[in-house]
């Protein structure tokens, strides 16, 4: 069972927010005898973050007038988009809490993070104004992949490599659904150690061409890959 976000803006006459999700709380506990926790906030990130702060069964408010008091003292990681990657680079440079992030310096951020370091900030000062879709919303596709997880270790390129056939035989079906053509490979491989290694490089002409894909496979495949292998994508 997935999270989602629920605008209940409006919505006076049913409670206000906590009510509401308290509500949908207690009704999935008596019905599917399953324990939640919710989030509510006035934007997407404080809801998202409010819904982790309490488990497994609890709703968390955060307000505007006192957010700073509530979570400024957490982990940055606990925030949405500060993922393991940039944890670190933040850690590496002392930056620790939600707090320490939300008030450095925009210029050190965008030359650390890029344009995700000037959005990290904007939801560290609770300046997130990203609307709630409508659940008919289809969000434009930007990439595409294919991964699987093997039951089995591989232990050699050519188990690697069947595997790899699958998964590009997959993306073509889905480039040509989605009227798309690639620019550029990625390629994931994870060991029986859990060490990923990961390659990527650009496509000269944007193409769905699987023989173009499997040569490029095959060029990245035939660099050396320690261990037996588990994860592929």
């Amino acid at each position: 069972m997935d999270e989602c976000w629920l605008d209940v803006t409006g919505s006076g006459c049913m409670g206000t927010g906590f009510e509401i999700a308290d509500e949908i709380r207690r009704t999935v506990k008596f019905e599917q005898g399953l324990t939640i926790s919710a989030g509510v906030s006035f934007n997407k990130i404080f809801a998202k973050l409010g819904s982790d702060m309490k488990k497994p069964d609890a709703i968390t408010c955060i307000e505007a007038n006192s957010f700073r008091e509530k979570i400024w003292c957490l982990p940055a990681s606990d925030l949405l988009g500060v993922g393991r990657a940039t944890e670190k680079v933040l850690s590496g440079h002392g930056i620790h809490t939600i707090g320490e992030l939300a008030a450095t310096s925009d210029d050190f951020l965008k030359c650390r993070l890029g344009k995700n370091g000037l959005a990290i900030k904007k939801y560290a000062n609770g300046l997130d104004d990203s609307p709630v879709m409508r659940s008919d919303y289809v969000s434009p596709v930007k990439s595409i992949g294919h991964g699987i997880t093997t039951k089995q270790d591989l232990e050699n390129n050519a188990e690697v490599w069947c595997i790899m056939l699958e998964l590009v035989q997959e993306i073509g079906t889905k480039l040509r659904t989605h009227k798309k053509k690639a620019g550029g490979i990625a390629i994931s491989i994870r060991n029986n150690e859990l060490y990923t290694k990961e390659w990527q490089c650009r496509i000269s002409i944007p193409t769905q061409a699987l023989l173009i894909w499997r040569k490029l496979h095959l060029l990245y495949l035939q660099k050396t890959i320690s261990g037996n292998t588990r994860f592929v994508q």
